[in-house]
């Protein structure tokens, strides 16, 4: 038997984070998928038995448009990430000549009327990246492209369609990079990218990545999780009259939220340590320890086992040169890595970096995880 949710991508050049939207989907706990690469190819059997069909913007740009056509034509149900424009005219949108056919780093507003999307915690949001530009008159407006922030079009940003016995949610922006964007970041402002340091500050850090994407009256919205949440609502409601997809909760007990704990060890003594260890305790907390040189040269081995068998948690904390390279980078790593596991007995499963110096987009995470994964 078919997962019940088959999810088509195809990175490339352009879309280098095409296959993230699985990872947005696990995320949101929707794990019953399978995804395949359009590149292989695919037949009209593999969408037979699905309750629906995921297509990213990549995938979409090397898919036979007929084959998912006909899949909806019988009454199958997709969501289709900004596709061609020429797919437009399928699903009920009417692409703008050259003039003002596109909209970069704009902003949507969500259709607060529709029950789809009514009680979302945010109806303005950010929308980095490019937006296609189309007119319609028969599709459903779930939201619509904005200008300026909540200076909503008619416009349309996400869509849903009839076709034939079927539907669709269409995306006319990416929503896999928009949601990486407002996570990571942009990949060309990253140390290595063709604007590295945006803010000119002298080192390379994690504002850097969002430079020219903070907007002041958005500050408090988690604008990520929004349009993520966004398409969780499409995904619900193209799947609502069939049987309803089994879905993960990662936070227990019906939990509202998470906070992890951690911190910092500059100028860091014992003391404080201790003193960080008791007031957590009082609240049935644990918190994560990261230590520089003088920390890792200084405290007791079997001090640091006792902390670490009452749960709190331990870690390097690296510091090369406020602009280094990824080579730099890694060999700090593995530098302290090591140092902090001849100390200690063990690597920290993660790190924190001094300043928040991050080169590159993603280096630090996957230099901290070659480096972590080689010891306890």
């Amino acid at each position: 038997m078919p997962a019940p949710v088959l999810l088509i991508t195809a990175r490339d050049e352009q879309r280098p984070l095409d296959a993230y939207l699985d990872e947005i989907l696990l995320a949101e706990g929707y794990n019953l998928c399978e995804h395949v690469d359009a590149r292989d190819g695919l037949a009209a059997a593999d969408l037979v038995g699905r309750a629906l069909v995921i297509v990213s913007a990549g995938g979409a740009a090397a898919l036979d448009l007929q084959l998912l056509v006909d899949y909806l034509e019988v009454g199958g149900r997709a969501i289709i990430v900004q596709p061609p424009r020429q797919w437009g005219p399928t699903f009920g949108l009417t692409p703008r000549s050259v003039t003002y056919s596109t909209v970069r780093d704009g902003y949507l507003q969500i259709s607060g009327e529709h029950p789809w999307v009514a009680d979302l915690p945010a109806l303005d949001l950010q929308c980095p990246g490019e937006a296609h530009v189309y007119e319609t008159e028969s599709a459903e407006l779930l939201a619509v492209i904005a200008g300026q922030l909540s200076m909503a079009t008619g416009f349309p940003a996400v869509t849903l369609a009839q076709v034939g016995e079927g539907a669709a949610v269409v995306f006319t922006y990416d929503i896999t990079q928009c949601i990486v964007a407002l996570h990571q970041g942009r990949i060309a402002n990253a140390s290595n990218g063709s604007d590295p340091d945006a803010n000119r500050d002298g080192k390379f850090t994690g504002d850097d990545l969002f430079e020219g994407m903070r907007e002041y009256h958005l500050r408090h919205v988690p604008q990520a999780d929004v349009h993520q949440d966004l398409l969780v609502r499409a995904i619900r409601g193209l799947t609502a009259e069939g049987l309803p997809l089994p879905r993960l909760w990662h936070f227990p007990h019906s939990a509202p939220g998470l906070l992890l704990v951690d911190g910092d060890g500059d100028s860091m003594i014992w003391e404080d340590l201790e003193w960080t260890v008791e007031t957590c305790e009082r609240y049935g907390a644990h918190f994560s320890f990261f230590l520089m040189d003088a920390q890792i040269a200084e405290f007791d081995p079997a001090a640091v086992r006792e902390v670490r068998e009452r749960g709190h948690a331990f870690g390097p904390h690296p510091w090369a040169v406020f602009q280094p390279t990824p080579e730099e980078w890694r060999a700090e790593i593995e530098r302290i890595t090591g140092d902090f596991e001849r100390a200690f007995g063990f690597r920290g499963r993660t790190l924190r970096a001094h300043s928040c110096i991050f080169p590159g987009y993603d280096e630090t995470p996957s230099r901290a995880a070659t480096a972590s994964s080689r010891g306890t």
